[in-house]
């Protein structure tokens, strides 16, 4: 999806996310999530669905939820730096994640990976040092996306 549509979408979703997220009265908590999620995304990469309502549903539950769980738990430093460490792997093994979005060229994919490593190890960095107490938001921001990175499993029939 690109050009006109891809912008509209982009901006259906976004009004989707935060007036939920205003309805919940959770809308700064999810506007950081969107954050972290979106500029790591931008570099990794990630998971793409087939059609603007799964993405939308995706995406917008992926808000909402890591948004709520974030706030519901409370995570000590070294699950912490358990999580961070995970994000980074994931990062190293499968970012970029070769989708319609990112292009395909060796220099371009090295680049990218740099780029998503540096952007998961500030938001990782600021979790960890956390002088706001979102810790929880930022990791769970980062881990959801990295997820997002694995390819899926091929099966051979």
């Amino acid at each position: 999806m690109g050009g006109f549509e891809g912008i509209l979408h982009q901006c259906l979703l976004t009004a989707v996310i935060f007036s939920i997220a205003g309805i919940l009265h959770i809308f700064v908590p999810v506007l950081l999530f969107f954050i972290v999620f979106g500029s790591f995304r931008t570099a990794a990469g990630g998971l793409h669905l087939n059609t603007s309502l799964k993405c939308t549903v995706a995406t917008t539950s992926i808000m909402i939820f890591g948004t709520k769980a974030a706030l519901a738990i409370s995570l000590n430093m070294g699950i912490s730096v358990i999580i961070f460490a995970l994000v980074l792997l994931l990062v190293l093994m499968c970012a970029p994640r070769k989708s319609g979005v990112l292009p395909g060229r060796d220099e371009t994919f090295k680049k990218q990976k740099a780029i998503a490593w540096g952007i998961a190890c500030c938001w990782g960095i600021l979790a960890l040092i956390d002088p706001w107490n979102i810790r929880e938001i930022i990791l769970a921001a980062l881990a959801v996306e990295a997820l997002t990175l694995i390819p899926p499993a091929h099966r051979d029939d």
